[in-house]
């Protein structure tokens, strides 16, 4: 695995006056939300689906544009408001740039209701590496795929997984690690929000202990290449 890391981008960019290169990249594929997770801020850029901060997460350096929102484990995580469009029926595609401070284990971003066991989608951090899923109703994975290799702490990662059909699959730093087609149960979808550095109320541990940035969903399953892209994109 290569494991890339940062470099500060000199001056402060407003996304939402002048598109960074980073997001001019992101946005050649029409994601459904992205959150730049920016200084601490849960804005989001195309429909204003913010994430409504708990805990008052910290900004932090690092990620693409040298921005990026840390998260203590504990007390710190956010919420977006429901929204169909976060967990529809078909093809998706869900990514976010990670650096784990401690830990090895930590829900990083999902789609989940405020309480209960379902989820529709997520990342997390399992035994110490990274893992995507794909939900059903009773909390179960539908999908399920874990990067074999283990974390370097305080590094930066990218992480995406594209849902195409019934085959997922998990890319660290543009390179596909897993992926899995053996469907369990069925697949819950639903009008749900999306939570970040934790899974909901009802499951409030393990949260992420780390930075993150960047994060962003997509109603389609982006190619290879594109993964590939996004991640080259955010390395400078």
């Amino acid at each position: 695995m290569v494991v890339y890391g940062r470099s500060r981008h000199p001056g402060t960019i407003d996304p939402l006056a002048m598109p960074t290169s980073y997001l001019n990249t992101i946005l050649e594929d029409s994601p459904v939300a992205v959150w730049p997770l920016a200084g601490g801020s849960g804005t989001e850029l195309i429909a204003t689906r913010d994430f409504t901060m708990t805990g008052s997460p910290s900004a932090q350096t690092g990620g693409p544009d040298n921005t990026s929102t840390g998260f203590d484990g504990s007390t710190q995580y956010g919420n977006t408001a429901s929204a169909s469009a976060l967990a529809p029926s078909g093809d998706i595609t869900f990514e976010a740039w990670a650096y784990l401070a401690s830990g090895s284990t930590g829900n990083i971003m999902g789609a989940a209701p405020s309480t209960g066991d379902p989820f529709a989608w997520l990342f997390d951090l399992s035994g110490g590496k990274w893992r995507a899923a794909i939900g059903q109703s009773s909390g179960s994975p539908y999908l399920d795929a874990t990067d074999p290799s283990s974390i370097t702490t305080g590094v930066w990662y990218h992480l995406a997984a594209t849902l195409s059909g019934t085959t997922l699959t998990l890319y660290v730093n543009g390179s596909s690690v897993a992926s899995d087609s053996s469907t369990t149960g069925s697949r819950y979808t639903g009008s749900i929000p999306v939570h970040i550095a934790r899974y909901n109320s009802t499951w409030p541990t393990p949260k992420f202990n780390g930075r993150l940035a960047y994060t962003a969903f997509y109603g389609s399953a982006l190619s290879a290449g594109r993964i590939a892209a996004h991640a080259a994109a955010g390395v400078a």
